[in-house]
């Protein structure tokens, strides 16, 4: 799953098995000290027609105005700095105004927001 655009026919849900509150800290913890992130969720993607597909997502939101890949690079720093018990998830970096933020949201798998 290397983009996740309006286009894409995925579904983003909550975990079926809860998030191990640790990584949840991990995470947290690291997206913390990158201002640009305004706020960042960790449901699960499911992409239509594939089977256990189910991947364990970061969506790291970011002002309309940020430069993704410069985030990207920062988070990747931040996160290569914690042990993730062989855990894998993806990062995605969205802007404020990706369409399906709502539905991302409404997952209610926020792990970190910055006023």
């Amino acid at each position: 799953m290397d983009t996740i655009t309006a286009h894409t026919n995925y579904i983003v849900l909550a975990p079926s098995q809860p998030t191990d509150p640790a990584l949840v800290k991990k995470v947290s913890q690291a997206m913390a000290d990158i201002d640009a992130i305004r706020e960042a969720h960790l449901p699960d993607v499911i992409e239509f027609g594939l089977a256990n597909t189910a991947t364990l997502t970061l969506f790291a939101v970011i002002a309309n105005d940020e430069n993704a890949d410069v985030v990207k690079e920062q988070l990747h720093t931040e996160l290569n700095s914690v042990p993730f018990n062989k855990k894998a998830i993806d990062i995605k970096i969205i802007p404020m105004n990706f369409p399906l933020l709502q539905s991302i949201r409404d997952t209610d798998c926020l792990v970190g927001w910055r006023d």
